[in-house]
C-alpha cells in the first residue's frame, strides 16, 4: 500500500477532535512522521513503526488526544491498561515541563530539598529525569531559533 500522509492526517483529528490543537500542530506531527519514516525505511513501513511516531509527538502536543489515539493504536485489553497509560502520561508531563524539575530545589542545590526527601543532586532515580529534562530544553531550544 502507498504512503498515505491523509491517514495519518484523519487518525490526529480524530484523536484531537473538539480539542484545542491548531490544524498546524497536526500538519507539523504528519510532517515530522513522514520525514522520520523516510529516512529511517527504505521501502516498507510497519503501521505499528507510524502509529508509534505519532504518539511519541501527540504525547507532547495534548494528553487527551493522545490517549485517544493511544486507545485505538495500543490495543488496550482491559479499562486499567487504559488508566495506567493516562496515569502514566499525567506523570510524565510533570517530568517533560523543566520548571516543574526545580520547584522544591533550594538554591545552591544541595542537601534537603525541605519536604523531607533528598534533593534532584541525591537521588539516583533523578538522573535520568534530569537529563530527559535536559534533552526537552535543547529541542525546544533549537525549534525556537530554527535549527
Amino acid at each position: 500500500m502507498p504512503w498515505d500522509r491523509g491517514k495519518i492526517m484523519a487518525g490526529l483529528e480524530r484523536a484531537c477532535f473538539k480539542r484545542a490543537v491548531p490544524e498546524a500542530e497536526l500538519l507539523r506531527i504528519v510532517d515530522e512522521v513522514e520525514e522520520e519514516m523516510f529516512k529511517a525505511n527504505d521501502r516498507e513501513v510497519a503501521s505499528v513503526q507510524v502509529a508509534q511516531a505519532v504518539t511519541d509527538r501527540l504525547r507532547r502536543v495534548d494528553q487527551v488526544a493522545y490517549v485517544r489515539f493511544a486507545s485505538v493504536h495500543k490495543q488496550f485489553k482491559t479499562l486499567e491498561e487504559l488508566v495506567d497509560e493516562a496515569k502514566a502520561v499525567i506523570d510524565a508531563r510533570r517530568f517533560e515541563d523543566p520548571t516543574q524539575g526545580n520547584l522544591f530545589v533550594e538554591p545552591g542545590g544541595h542537601g534537603s530539598s525541605g519536604n523531607g526527601q533528598a534533593s534532584d543532586d541525591q537521588n539516583p532515580k533523578s538522573e535520568k529525569r534530569n537529563s530527559k529534562q535536559a534533552r526537552s530544553t535543547k529541542k525546544r531550544e533549537m525549534n525556537e531559533t530554527g535549527v
